[in-house]
């Protein structure tokens, strides 16, 4: 009798943690909105472009569960910053009319980021790893940031760096519905 309330208990301790990781740990509501007092870096003399924003995704593991003998399923936290000593803003060649218009651009990127933090989290808990899981799971990190950090020069050709006024609008619409 025992053993079956165990494996019950056992059980709801799993789904408890499945529905703690089904829904997105980075919500819009919460991700700081840009400024231009947030570009600390020093502007490259080469810079192709006036603006540069350098987000970063960092993670740490939060569950592992171990399936079977040699087999884990690993949940991670991930944090997202902008990393503002690598970001600049070139306020000579970026016209006072068009701030919050780039503002706007720029906070795209940041999205980008908490979003591919979002899916990483999700994704990861789709993978088995080994008894070697420390070391697996920061390379599937690694593996999962160049997937969805494609996502950022997509969103950087599309909208052609805030020029295509339509595009941009659809690709703000676009990131918003997918933190919410």
């Amino acid at each position: 009798m025992s053993t079956i309330i165990l494996k019950k208990l056992w059980l709801c301790v799993i789904l408890l943690t499945f529905t703690v990781y089904a829904h997105a740990q980075h919500k819009l509501d919460e991700i700081p909105l840009l400024k231009v007092e947030d570009y600390k870096g020093k502007i490259p003399e080469n810079a192709p472009f006036p603006i540069y924003t350098n987000s970063r995704v960092y993670f740490r593991i939060d569950t592992v569960i171990q399936k079977d003998p040699h087999q884990f399923q690993v949940g991670i936290k991930t944090k997202v910053e902008m990393y503002q000593p690598g970001s600049f803003w070139n306020t000579a060649l970026v016209p006072e009319n068009t701030v919050q218009r780039m503002l706007k651009h720029e906070q795209g990127h940041v999205y980008i980021a908490y979003i591919a933090a979002n899916l990483i989290e999700k994704e990861m808990l789709t993978f088995t790893f080994t008894d070697n899981w420390r070391t697996e799971v920061g390379q599937k990190f690694h593996e999962l940031t160049q997937k969805y950090g494609k996502m950022d020069g997509d969103y950087d050709n599309e909208t052609m760096h805030s020029r295509d006024l339509a595009e941009q609008e659809k690709w703000n619409k676009k990131l918003v519905n997918m933190l919410k």
